[in-house]
Order: C-alpha cells, then structure tokens, then sequence
C-alpha cells in the first residue's frame, strides 16, 4: 500500500515521453488503490533482451537514448529511482522506452541532502545496484546509484545477458565489495565503442562517476542522425528548457 501511494506521489506531475504516464488512481476499497497507467504494447526491454527476437545496433542504441532521456528529466525533477534495470522500461509498438515502476523512488530535497520515499533504506535490485549501497555510508539510493545502474542496463542491452550472471545476490554483494566490474562486450566494443566508454564512466567510484547530464551528449552522438534527439527536448513537460535550467549537472548527487 505504501509503495503504491509513494508511486503516485511521484508520478502525478511527472510528464515527459520516455516515462510511463499515470492517467488517473481508482478507489478500491478491498485492496491498494489501481492506477491506471499508459499502455504499452510492447512489453519490456527485460522480455525483449532475453528472447530470440533480433535487435540491431540502431534499435539498441534507440533505446538507449529513450532510457537516459528519461533519466536525465527524473534528475531534473530531483527524483532518484531507486531500481533501474531492465524489467522497468517498457516499450511502445514502437520500440520506443519508457522509464516504469516508481514505487521505490525517492525525492531529493533540492537544498538538502534528505531523501523522502517509500523507506528510506537501500531500494533496488542486487544485480543493477551500484557498491556504495552497502556501505554504511553511502546505504542510501542517490542520482550515483541510478548511473550505476543505467550502465547495468547498458551491459545487458549490448550483451543481451544479466549482469554478474554466474552469480547469486550474495556472491554478487561480495564482487562489488571487493570491486569487481563487469567487462565491456567484445561485440560493443566492435559496434558502438562510444557506448563501451560510457559504460565505464557509469562504473566509476562514486565521486567520479559522470552525472546522467553529463552521459547523454555521448549518448546522442551515436544515434544515428534521424534519431539525434535531446534530453530537454524529446519531452512533452511545459516549458521544458525552463526546467533544464534549473538543474546544475556539477551538483552531481
């Protein structure tokens, strides 16, 4: 019940295209509260991923683009998603991605470092999660975190497999402890070398490691030309170049 009503409080005036939009919340008075979401016929980037369907390179990097689009507006808004992976961007028809599943999301306070959400403890999933978040220090999600895991989801779109994926959530706490990283895939590097780059820019310590801002030009420049797109721009929020004014990609986290 919690989560839900931590969904709608964060996406009730969230607008932008690389998001699934709330439409409304149905009164239930037997269980939770229904919300009543965008429609998306295409399923998930998971589904999509792990399946036999052929995914060139231009529809990859698609993708990849919608995904950091809707990253870099959720960051403008101040809000942390908390669980960044693949399962949680659905698709259009189109194949066009749409950032899902607010329920553990976070809003930054703009001028303090308080995090209101759901719990307030480490949200996410072990795989996508980035080290810091099981430090004492760092235990809570934070823009960082979500770079993180964006580049997560970048491994899986390139390799088509999951992150870590020989290992189970307790082997996988203990790589990242002892700082191991997932390799760039040979066909990435081969196809798309930019986007191997940013992959690692996503898994630096946390104090160096690039604001989601910082990530899309990279990004844009490897679409090809009649995909090229902004962050700002590709959005349906009023006044959106406003909004981008706002935020300072050097406040990193």
């Amino acid at each position: 019940m919690d989560e839900v009503c931590n969904e709608v409080k964060v996406m009730k005036d969230l607008r932008h295209v690389n998001l699934v939009a709330l439409l409304g919340v149905v009164d239930n008075a037997q269980s939770a509260p229904w919300l009543v979401m965008e429609y998306c016929g295409g399923g998930d980037l998971y589904h999509l991923l792990y399946s036999n369907v052929e995914m060139p390179w231009p529809l990859r990097l698609r993708l990849v683009g919608d995904i950091i689009s809707g990253l870099v507006y959720l960051h403008q808004q101040q809000i942390v998603h908390c669980d960044m992976k693949s399962a949680n961007v659905l698709l259009t028809e189109g194949k066009r991605g749409k950032l899902a599943d607010f329920g553990l999301s976070v809003v930054r306070d703009h001028s303090t470092t308080t995090m209101h959400g759901s719990g307030g403890g480490v949200g996410g999933t072990v795989r996508w999660m980035a080290p810091e978040l099981f430090t004492r220090q760092f235990a809570k999600p934070s823009r960082a975190s979500d770079v993180w895991a964006f580049g997560m989801i970048l491994f899986e779109i390139a390799a088509r497999k999951l992150p870590f994926a020989e290992g189970n959530d307790v082997q996988i706490r203990g790589w990242l402890k002892d700082g191991e990283l997932e390799k760039v895939p040979g066909e990435c590097l081969k196809e798309a070398p930019g986007l191997g780059e940013v992959m690692e820019r996503c898994w630096r310590p946390r104090l160096e490691r690039a604001a989601a801002m910082e990530l899309a030009p990279l990004i844009f420049e490897l679409l090809p030309k009649e995909e090229e797109q902004s962050p700002v721009v590709n959005s349906s929020m009023p006044d959106a170049s406003a909004s981008a004014s706002m935020f300072n990609p050097y406040e990193k986290y």
